[in-house]
């Protein structure tokens, strides 16, 4: 939004040739502030925005950009810019300077030690999906990361992106460089942010200051760049939060090894996320066990009636993590018909596999003893997702109140001296 109200306003006061502003002009933004994020609503109601530029000392101008909450304009990010020559320089000696030269008018190239070809390589995909869930969420289009190099402890990493502009069903307007490009160089951080380790990105990270940027407009698009990044503790906060660092990005078109783009210093916020919107990896294992499903009516009742001698304990017990291993997230009501029994086949039974049960979604052990209730919740309380319920087997419950309400049932009757487990 600055480059193009810079651009709109120099064009009516002192218009430059599109070719010379294509071939020998940059924009420069500096101090760039966003104290709120801008956040746009999708239920088909419009965000007032508004950006605001003003002319300050030498050739800098001061942009601000606001937006409409009911009457109260709120201002989301300041900070400073200005269009400057950028003079062409070759591969001298100083080439390999290219962040000790943010106050001359010289354009950069890539030096020799960042431009050879990467190797042992990242799939993209791979680093977004790791970040997507810790909470970035990029979309289809924002994902420009092909491959990355990084190394395991380090905050240094390269990586080969996508700057080809997305399709649109309307002309779009000129960019000296498409804002989805800006944001997949700007992505390049989290490489050296998180010491190029897929595993450490733990947090939702976004810019909250700026010192520098460097923007630099091509007559010719480029279809890929090489982009070079570095990160350095801020000296504040504890030096083991990503957030306390700041961080560089370079990037250089691969084939000529000219600057595209740089940005110096980004410092971060970072957000509160409720929780991430997948649950991390965990090692596992694989296990095979019998398709519940594929078992036939004649061998149900073999595993489905036991005794009280433990070999039979463990065929019903069998035949519980058959069902837990087919369906792993099981919601779970254990009834118990006899007055004063307070045993659980699923929490107390010695011959079960616990990994199966593991993923249990919620267990509710049920009864119709008041005091059966309370010594089974005084004894099986602590144990994660378990409910106690008493229900008054001898009234007819209607079936949608209970069944619908869980995936698997055990229900446990006595006949004479006889235990008999149903599931």
């Amino acid at each position: 939004m600055a480059i193009e109200a810079l651009y709109q306003a120099r064009q009516a006061t002192d218009p430059i040739d599109e070719d010379a502003l294509a071939t020998q002009y940059r924009y420069r933004l500096r101090n760039a502030t966003f104290p709120k994020a801008l956040v746009l609503q999708e239920n088909g109601q419009g965000t007032k925005v508004m950006l605001s530029l003003s002319h300050q000392q030498d050739s800098w101008y001061q942009f601000i950009v606001s937006s409409l909450v009911g009457e109260t304009w709120g201002e989301h990010g300041r900070g400073l810019i200005r269009l400057e020559r950028a003079t062409r320089k070759g591969n001298g000696p100083r080439a390999s300077e290219i962040y000790k030269r943010e106050n001359t008018d010289e354009t950069s190239v890539a030096p020799e030690s960042v431009t050879p070809k990467l190797t042992h390589t990242t799939p993209g995909q791979m680093w977004y999906k790791a970040m997507n869930d810790a909470g970035y969420n990029f979309g289809p289009v924002f994902q420009k990361h092909i491959e990355v190099e990084t190394r395991s402890g380090v905050r240094k990493a390269r990586s080969k992106l996508s700057l080809s502009e997305p399709e649109e069903e309307y002309k779009q307007s000129y960019y000296p460089m498409h804002p989805v490009c800006i944001d997949g160089c700007l992505q390049t951080v989290s490489l050296a942010l998180f010491r190029g380790n897929k595993s450490d990105v733990d947090a939702v990270l976004i810019p909250a200051i700026i010192d520098s940027i460097i923007i630099i407009p091509s007559s010719t698009k480029r279809e890929f760049g090489l982009a070079v990044t570095s990160s350095k503790y801020a000296g504040i906060g504890r030096p083991e939060v990503s957030k306390n660092f700041t961080s560089d990005v370079a990037v250089y078109d691969p084939i000529s090894r000219d600057l595209l783009f740089e940005v110096a210093g980004i410092h971060y916020h970072q957000l509160d996320v409720l929780a991430y919107s997948k649950e991390k990896d965990t090692f596992g294992r694989t296990e095979w066990k019998p398709d519940i499903a594929c078992l036939t009516g004649g061998m149900l009742p073999d595993l489905a009636v036991s005794t009280h001698d433990d070999r039979n304990l463990s065929t019903i017990n069998r035949l519980i993590d058959i069902v837990a291993h087919k369906i792993p997230n099981l919601t779970v009501l254990e009834a118990n018909m006899s007055s004063g029994d307070q045993s659980s086949i699923w929490l107390d039974g010695r011959y079960f596999d616990i990994g199966s049960r593991a993923a249990c979604k919620g267990y509710t052990f049920a009864s119709s003893d008041p005091g059966a209730l309370m010594n089974a919740e005084e004894k099986w309380s602590t144990n994660g997702n378990v409910n106690f319920d008493l229900i008054d087997f001898t009234r007819r419950t209607p079936e949608d109140s209970i069944i619908s309400k869980f995936d698997l049932i055990v229900i446990k009757v006595v006949s004479r001296s006889i235990p008999l487990m149903v599931v």
